[in-house]
């Protein structure tokens, strides 16, 4: 396993502390539910005025409440956007799921659980070429996270590689190809929302974009540690 430094991260001032505090509040008291063979019999799901799980894509605009193992829900978005001047535009199937670790089990050398106080929350994507040409993609440059815990807001990259499961750093992706994998990040327990979004500081110029539909038959593929 390993991690890096996030290199663009906005932190109002005293998010630290709050969000240590809702963690500490959150950390132990989790959904509880013994975990299943398949995710959806694991997971509570829920989107924005329903609580019905569907096999039909949705557009922007859907929110995801799941969560497994003794990780309290934590509602999850994403915000796919376009911009004109972008010279790539991908599609993405999402679904996403809170967990308290990243494998089946923990290696000799090797600790895929999260640190006390923090969650994963996994993205299982479905990246698809939108242009008529080949294109190339880079999800960890694309793709990160925006945290919000009561009025503050801070922004996270991926906090986990090395996995078989998830993104390779970059691929080309024929017309009409998709690839699908996972992009994990770790985060404070006993967030308000956590939405992924086109990770671009103002000054770069953006070479990728994407839009976003939800669809909850995307089975997110990555057991935690069993209890």
């Amino acid at each position: 396993m390993s991690r890096r430094v996030s290199r663009r991260r906005l932190l109002a001032s005293g998010a630290l502390a709050l969000v240590g505090g809702l963690a500490g509040c959150n950390g132990t008291g989790g959904a509880g539910s013994p975990e299943s063979a398949t995710d959806a019999a694991t997971e509570t799901a829920a989107t924005t005025g329903t609580a019905t799980d569907t096999a039909t894509p949705e557009q922007a605009g859907c929110r995801i409440t799941n969560a497994t193992g003794d990780v309290d829900p934590i509602p999850v978005s994403v915000d796919g956007s376009v911009d004109d001047d972008a010279e790539r535009t991908v599609a993405v199937r999402w679904n996403a799921r809170a967990q308290p670790s990243m494998a089946a089990a923990d290696s000799e050398y090797v600790q895929y659980t999260a640190t006390r106080g923090q969650a994963y929350v996994v993205f299982r994507l479905e990246l698809s070429n939108a242009t008529d040409r080949e294109i190339r993609v880079a999800p960890y440059d694309l793709f990160g996270v925006r945290l919000t815990a009561g009025d503050l807001t801070w922004f996270e990259e991926v906090t986990l590689f090395g996995l078989d499961a998830v993104f390779e750093p970059g691929f080309d992706l024929p017309p009409d190809e998709s690839r699908s994998a996972v992009l994990p990040f770790e985060v404070p327990r006993g967030l308000d929302a956590v939405t992924l979004i086109r990770y671009a500081d103002r000054d770069e110029r953006v070479e990728e974009t994407f839009t976003a539909t939800c669809d909850r038959s995307l089975a997110i593929g990555v057991d935690p540690v069993s209890e």
